[in-house]
Formats: C-alpha cells, sequence, structure tokens
C-alpha cells in the first residue's frame, strides 16, 4: 500500500553483475476494474455477473538511479518503500554538506533542502507552489524564513549570531493586514493536535514568533507634520507610516525609476 508523494525504490540486477536501485515519488494513483469496459459493468461485476479483477496502479516519476546506469528496472521486480539508507540517497542528502530543513513528508520525517541552493552560492532560489487564495505560499516562505532566523539550525548555517545578524528578511504584504502580526504568538497553535510533534521532528522545541521584526504601512490621508499608518488591526503606533511628499520624491531622485529611457509606454505613470 503506498499513498501520494511517497519514496519507492527498485533494485535490479544487470547482466554484468552490477546492482542499480531506482528512486522515484508516486505522482498518481488510480484504481479500476480491469475486464470492465462501460462505467456501467462494476455493478454487474458487483453482481458477479461479468468477470473483473481489481487493479491499483502507482505512477511513480523516477528521481535518481545509483550508480547512475540509466536503464529500465526489470519487469515484476518488488517495489519497496525507501527508508533509512535508501531514503537518504533517493533525496540526495548525500550530497548535501549542510542540511536546512523545510517540512515533513507524509510519514512524518523531515525533508531537507541543500543550503547551497537556499542562500546563494549554487543558485539562491526557492520556487513554491499551492493554491491561490488560501495564502499556504506567504505561510510556507514564513515557515522557511523562521527555519532559517529563528531557530539553533538556522543560526548554525548563517554562521552563528554574526552571520544573522548580518541578515536581513524583506516581505513585501499586498494582502490583508495578516503580516503585521507575525511578531505576535499564534493563539491557534496549542489547539492543534501534533503541530508540537511535528515541530520537534525539525529540530524546534518550541515555536515562538518573529523576534526582531520592524513593520510598516502607507500613510493615511490627510494633511500634518505625523503621518499615521494606515491600518486597522492594530495601534498604530506600532507601525511605521511610509511616504513621500512630491518633493521629497523629486530631490530623492526617485522620480527617473519612474520613467524607461524609451517612450514605450510600460511604465505605470499615467
Amino acid at each position: 500500500l503506498v499513498q501520494l508523494d511517497e519514496l519507492l525504490a527498485v533494485t535490479t540486477e544487470l547482466p554484468d553483475g552490477t546492482t542499480v536501485v531506482h528512486y522515484g515519488i508516486v505522482t498518481e494513483l488510480r484504481s479500476r476494474l480491469e475486464g470492465a469496459d462501460l462505467s456501467s459493468d462494476t455493478a454487474r461485476v458487483a453482481n458477479r455477473e461479468l468477470p473483473a479483477q481489481l487493479v491499483r496502479r502507482a505512477e511513480v516519476r523516477s528521481l535518481r538511479t545509483v550508480p547512475e546506469r540509466f536503464v529500465a528496472p526489470h519487469a515484476g521486480t518488488p517495489v519497496i518503500r525507501a527508508q533509512g539508507e535508501h531514503r537518504r540517497l533517493g533525496l540526495f542528502e548525500d550530497q548535501m554538506e549542510q542540511q536546512l530543513p523545510i517540512g515533513l513528508d507524509l510519514t512524518g520525517q523531515p525533508v531537507h533542502a541543500d543550503m547551497r541552493f537556499v542562500d546563494g552560492r549554487a543558485g539562491g532560489h526557492v520556487s513554491i507552489s499551492g493554491i491561490s487564495g488560501v495564502a499556504p505560499k506567504p505561510s510556507y516562505a514564513l515557515f522557511l524564513l523562521y527555519q532559517l532566523l529563528e531557530t539553533p539550525r538556522g543560526l548554525e548555517l548563517l554562521g552563528g549570531r554574526s552571520g544573522v545578524a548580518a541578515t536581513r528578511a524583506l516581505i513585501f504584504n499586498t494582502k490583508g493586514e495578516d503580516l503585521l502580526h507575525i511578531d505576535r504568538p499564534n493563539s491557534r497553535f496549542e489547539s492543534q493536535e501534533g503541530a508540537a510533534d511535528q515541530w520537534a521532528q525539525l529540530g524546534v522545541a518550541s515555536p515562538a514568533p518573529f523576534k526582531s521584526v520592524a513593520l510598516y504601512a502607507p500613510r493615511q490621508d490627510g494633511e500634518g507634520d505625523h503621518a499615521i499608518a494606515d491600518i486597522r488591526t492594530r495601534p498604530t503606533a506600532d507601525v511605521n507610516a511610509y511616504g513621500w511628499t512630491p518633493e521629497q520624491f523629486v530631490r530623492l531622485q526617485l522620480l527617473q525609476f519612474c520613467f524607461t529611457a524609451e517612450d514605450e509606454r510600460n511604465t505605470q505613470v499615467g
């Protein structure tokens, strides 16, 4: 029995005596009655009026072959769930000198990313996909920042306290005011069954709010010497208001960034 996103392994003995292990992840699961051509045939199969056999099929996307001998596994070879050393090899963890915990798989085990691809030494790009409108992508991005900036493992990967002190994260929010509260505790954490154990699997004993946070929001409309942040969900004294007068905008030489060198009308000034 396998489920979506599980890591599997197949061991194949080649004619030259080489043992090759194929690793892959389950991408799709299907179930059908082999022998039933029409959807209405399922009732006949249930009533034993038509012979058929239940078949469950898993499609697996290949991740890695160890050693790199790109041959197909033998048909009929047993498939096993990749655990222990198999799991480590299948997820390329043997090639990661610095591992950043980035979440748990469906079996509850930690998954790691190579820090070289997070801090810029070998790419510096993280792509997050998810359903739009229910905030999974911002939530996961905040989780990654928390792992880097607020945990003992992140502290170690960034080079100790001096590395953390020299690291800044800029978050640009375009929807609502949820992100104006990342310096406050999560009121729902205690009610989430198993959440503490999941964090413990990632090396975090007790998750807490972000400790060092500066919040900014656009200023309210109106004239006056003091700018007040245009927010509704927390005291305005907690949030810095930002904005520039037209004179400041020109004197700071920011006006040039509103126009392109060519008149292609691809700016937002109009």
